[in-house]
């Protein structure tokens, strides 16, 4: 009997339900890597595990492996294998080669050499070469290179194993079909089907979950109706063992088709389950029993209820949710999620069910307590699946526990409210920072608004940091922060560095503002479209300088943003201000700024154009000058981004032109390692002010921001 060596690839997390499967059909012996389950086995066992895994995406059976330098190693250790022992020269093949870690770049380079390589030797050995064909050859060999360790395989099936071959009517983000089977391992279906409890998603889409889990429930193979195998041209396939193990999967079948519960699929749209009757239809054509028990029904999720079909036995919710990649997205599902919630456990008491979510904080508004998160690929999309039990008591008992370290962030964040709160009130500030990094594992700022709202921003993990772990503690700091807000008053953002375009982008539709006041003054503040709120709370002390400095004088604000420093000097009596941004919509909201605090915009210049653009055409003088530029700025009025380490000299001299007879620029980065230009010290007179401009909940984060008085000497340009 002949021995293979295989590996069973899966998406990044699968490995262990792939494991499973290997047992429950007799393969014991294994070995678990990172995307992939190696085992040694017959024939047959290799073919089973086409036929009957529900996770996997391919089964390799590999040929050769060697050590590789260079890309003609590929060309000469393929060119001592027998091809013509492993496909006939007259079916057509295709090379994919994945590249894990290593030197080599170029994937499709070096398919060209393997490719070369078979096609040499059987021209050499028949005077024949067989014909490519990419879309569905009879072979398709799969070169599988990491560090300098090459392998050549064969891949049995030929494609991806979660082409289940059902799905031919498709809705916008569908989930994939191995990743449906993986969460319905994970969230325990089978055990609930075994006892007669029934299934319900209740947001079907294209009924995907429904078909997988009435598969399950049947023990139909996921691959039992496909007919596309490339092992079928392997000189070595024999036919018999597939049939028979096609023959004993058919009598698996029959001993349990008639015992699968009713299984529902519901969706709001009329497409998505028109589609979904489709897939049903094309899954069990074969399957009169499935048909009757397989229910897809337009119905809205506040009228999801248990259907009378279900009977009084618990049984399972599976649903995939939309989840959106932007923040507005994000923000325009936190009702959908939170009914969700509400309505399960209102509804299904003693159910159980998993979902799978792109974002943990959405997973949050459901208010179900999630025994078990994992992380889950669907395609490209990393997600977490949550398993959840649907049980008042449960929930009851484990709402308010902290783990030890979220404890710890209580306490400091306790300790931060007393203290910045009894300083803030001191000084007549209601809008301040109360948490900003203060413990490693808790990484993110925390802003306090007029004691209503709380705005958290994470900052993104390093890469080697699992993101559930950052997800959770995102979580537990929401938890903690619902002891001085109502949930609905906490906004979550992840702050991660911004180049170009992507910096103050917008993420959502809602152009809902609040109103915050600093010094007697009133801003508009937006807590749901954009990743900062329309003020920087750091720049309190700045804003304040600059309106004492401002009486009777001329003041030109650069990379206005939403103006609340022109604000600040129309209010003390500036003689004029000029506002300059690129942003129609941050000079819009500046306008309505200055109308909040009694200020008529009309007196006042508001100026869509790039900053740069500006200082080298205008003609104006002014007494003051505040310049607080981002770091990186893609301008759609400028060929290149501006840089501010690279550009802020040409910038202060160019505005240093632009200055009336001892005027003066105050100039502010919050590129933390910025170094002012030495040269700067020839053509200005310069202090840092950046002490003096750093408030009270900013001191143990004292690089937030530098801060530059300067007055011109005689130029020389």
């Amino acid at each position: 009997m002949d021995f293979y060596s295989f590996s069973v690839t899966s998406a990044n997390g699968y490995e262990s339900l792939v494991a499973k499967e290997l047992e429950a059909l007799g393969i014991a012996r294994y070995s678990m890597g990172k995307g992939n389950v190696t085992f040694s086995g017959t024939q047959a066992e290799g073919l089973k595990v086409c036929l009957w895994s529900r996770v996997a995406s391919k089964v390799l059976l590999k040929l050769f492996d060697f050590d590789i330098q260079q890309e003609k190693d590929i060309y000469r250790n393929a060119r001592k294998f027998d091809w013509e022992s492993l496909f006939s020269v007259n079916r057509t093949f295709a090379v994919d080669t994945i590249l894990s870690t290593g030197s080599f770049k170029n994937a499709s380079y070096l398919s060209l050499v393997l490719k070369d390589a078979i096609v040499d030797a059987f021209r050499e050995k028949t005077g024949k070469r067989p014909d490519i064909e990419t879309s569905q050859p009879d072979i398709r060999i799969n070169l599988y290179i990491e560090r300098n360790h090459a392998s050549v395989s064969l891949d049995m099936a030929g494609n991806s194993l979660h082409r289940r071959g059902y799905r031919i009517a498709h809705v916008e983000a569908p989930l994939k079909e191995n990743a449906a089977a993986a969460l319905l391992y994970r969230g325990g279906w089978e055990a609930v089907a075994k006892a007669g409890g029934s299934f319900i998603d209740p947001m079907c889409g294209s009924g995907t979950l429904v078909i997988e889990a009435a598969m399950m429930a049947a023990k139909i193979p996921p691959a039992f109706d496909r007919n596309y195998f490339c092992f079928k041209y392997w000189k070595k396939f024999r036919g018999d063992l597939w049939e028979e193990l096609r023959q004993d999967a058919l009598e698996t079948i029959k001993a349990n088709i008639n015992t699968v519960p009713h299984l529902f699929g519901y969706d709001y749209s009329t497409d998505a389950v028109t589609s979904a009757r489709k897939n049903v239809s094309k899954a069990f054509s074969m399957y009169p029993e499935l048909l009757e028990k397989v229910h897809i029904a337009k119905k809205e999720l506040h009228k999801l209820s248990i259907p009378a079909e279900a009977g009084d036995k618990p049984g399972f919710i599976g649903v995939n949710p939309p989840y959106g990649e932007r923040l507005g997205e994000i923000e325009a599902l936190r009702t959908l999620y939170a009914d969700m919630g509400s309505i399960l456990k209102e509804r299904f008491e003693g159910w159980k069910g998993i979902f799978i979510t792109g974002d943990e904080e959405l997973a949050r508004r459901t208010g179900l307590k999630a025994s078990k998160v994992n992380k889950i690929y669907n395609g490209p999309i990393e997600c977490i699946s949550a398993v959840f039990s649907i049980n008042a008591a449960y929930r009851e008992e484990h709402t308010h526990e902290l783990s030890e370290s979220a404890q710890m962030f209580a306490n400091r964040l306790a300790k931060n409210m007393k203290q910045f709160g009894k300083l803030a009130r001191r000084q007549g500030i209601t809008s301040y920072r109360i948490y900003d990094a203060d413990l490693p594992d808790y990484s993110a700022a925390i802003d306090f608004y007029e004691g209503k709202w709380m705005y958290l921003q994470e900052y993104a993990a390093p890469s080697y940091i699992d993101p559930i772990k950052t997800r959770r503690r995102v979580r537990e700091m929401a938890q903690v922060l619902k002891e001085y807000v109502p949930e609905e008053c906490i906004f979550i953002r992840r702050r991660e560095k911004q180049r170009g375009a992507n910096q103050y982008t917008k993420s959502g539709q809602s152009e809902h503002l609040e109103i915050m006041q600093e010094n007697s003054l009133k801003f508009y503040v937006n807590f749901y479209d954009y990743l900062d709120t329309g003020i920087f709370l750091d720049h309190r002390p700045v804003r304040k300088l600059i309106g004492e400095m401002s009486a009777g004088k001329k003041v030109l604000n650069l990379f206005a943003y939403t103006c609340t420093v022109s604000v600040y000097a129309a209010a003390n009596g500036a003689e004029s201000t000029t506002s300059v941004d690129t942003s129609s919509t941050y000079l819009d909201w500046g306008k309505k700024n200055f109308q909040l605090n009694g200020l008529n915009p009309a007196h006042h210049a508001f100026i869509k154009e790039d900053c740069i653009q500006y200082l080298q055409k205008t003609k104006e003088k002014f007494d003051l000058i505040f310049i607080d530029p981002p770091t990186f700025s893609n301008s759609k009025s400028r060929e290149d981004i501006f840089d501010v380490q690279r550009d802020h000299r040409i910038l202060l001299i160019l505005a240093s032109g632009c200055l009336a007879k001892d005027g003066k620029i105050i100039f502010s980065t919050n590129y933390r390692k910025f170094q002012l230009d030495e040269s700067l010290k020839e053509q200005f007179e310069i202090k840092e002010i950046t002490q003096e401009t750093i408030s009270f909940d900013f001191e143990r984060n004292n690089k937030i921001h530098r801060c530059f008085f300067l007055s011109a000497r005689l130029l020389k340009m």
